[in-house]
């Protein structure tokens, strides 16, 4: 892990962005400052976010900044190098790649929808969403039509980002909902057949994998 670890910080103090794209494992994540979010199927993808995109001031710190000899291997979550601003680690056949990227940048990517093949992966990128309160991302993540049901049992159909965009961050990131995304282990999500994958509890949200992505489809404030 340290061995890899010190390959990212060198690429970063060269501004190798060819090297940096080879320490990574596709599909690999980019989280941009707007909360925006994409996936990145291959190496050519990945270049094409350019220099400027990665090797901002903020990220080459977060990075020089790690000490790789303490670094230590979360398993499941992997292994963060820098702050809010980083990349995550995870041991991929035996080897360790960068598989998530949370930059500072903006987005350079023209997408209006999030689309994430991984259950799990999918699982923290909403988590992250509702812990920035990002409504745009949140739109981008969902399935259309969706189901919203109130605190007081009310149903509402929202049709379009746009008309759940309308709603206001106040209305879709509830406290409970929040509270409850938050605590959700996602080391133990299960997809329970055509029941889709349930995140929270009495409040909370169902996602489902429509067209090989995974998609929300009904929030339970």
């Amino acid at each position: 892990m340290s061995k890899a670890a010190e390959q990212v910080q060198k690429a970063f103090e060269k501004k190798d962005l060819n090297k940096l794209a080879d320490l990574c494992s596709y599909p690999v994540v980019v989280s941009f400052k707007s909360g925006e979010l994409a996936e990145l199927k291959s190496k050519e993808e990945f270049m094409a976010l350019g220099s400027q995109t990665i090797f901002t001031q903020k990220m080459t710190d977060a990075i020089a900044s790690t000490n790789v000899a303490k670094l230590t291997d979360g398993e499941q979550a992997g292994t963060m190098m820098g702050g809010d601003y980083g990349l995550t680690l995870y041991k991929v056949k035996g080897k360790w790649k960068i598989n998530n990227f949370y930059l500072d940048a903006g987005s350079t990517v023209n997408s209006n929808s999030v689309n994430i093949s991984d259950m799990k992966e999918m699982a923290e990128q909403i988590q992250k969403t509702f812990s920035y309160k990002s409504l745009e991302t949140l739109s981008k993540m969902c399935n259309y039509p969706i189901i919203i049901t109130n605190s007081n049992g009310k149903m509402t159909e929202i049709k379009s980002a746009e008309q759940l965009i309308a709603l206001g961050e106040d209305k879709v990131f509830t406290e409970k909902l929040s509270k409850e995304i938050d605590n959700t282990d996602i080391t133990r999500l299960e997809e329970v057949g055509s029941a889709g994958v349930m995140m929270g509890g009495d409040s909370g949200l169902n996602m489902y994998k429509f067209n090989g992505y995974w998609k929300i489809n009904q929030i339970y404030q």
